[in-house]
């Protein structure tokens, strides 16, 4: 992966091979904001990831990929090379792959007891917009400033990663 170039690391994401798309979002995540505007162009990608994100202690699972004859509600637990883009994002502003329990999204204006995990195509457009604006501020004002201050990618969307 070292040898690899920014884009090539983030077209490794779509690799139905584990070990590849895995070794690829560490590398992504060591590399750092400088990534942020590849991964942004992942929105619309909607094959199945085939690698690992999120805290391998959590209690949240999520369907594996490449299943066929899932329902609508299945395929909203699949995380996509789009989901895990965002995913990457939003770990670059966290320093860590393990900040969420997994690669599925939130809605944080839905009361708490109501809440459920799942990356529908509205969370994933909503997330994709503010991550896009954050990008913006993040060539402003810099990864640091955006820490202090508590904005992350999502935060303008109220979205999270489980």
């Amino acid at each position: 992966m070292a040898g690899s170039s920014d884009a090539q690391l983030v077209a490794q994401l779509e690799s139905k091979d584990y070990g590849v798309s895995d070794a690829a979002a560490v590398s992504i995540l060591q590399r750092g904001e400088r990534m942020v505007g590849l991964l942004l162009a992942l929105q619309g990608k909607t094959q199945d990831y085939a690698g690992s994100l999120g805290n391998p202690r959590g209690s949240m699972s999520t369907v594996a990929p490449f299943q066929r004859g899932l329902t609508q509600e299945q395929r909203e637990r699949v995380v996509t090379v789009e989901a895990a883009g965002l995913y990457l994002i939003s770990a670059i502003y966290a320093g860590s792959l393990e900040f969420a329990s997994s690669a599925l999204l939130t809605d944080l204006d839905v009361p708490a007891v109501d809440r459920r995990a799942a990356n529908k195509a509205e969370y994933l457009s909503r997330g994709f917009e503010s991550a896009r604006r954050w990008s913006a501020a993040l060539e402003k004002e810099g990864l640091s400033a955006l820490r202090d201050r508590g904005e992350n990618p999502l935060k303008s969307a109220h979205l999270s990663f489980w």
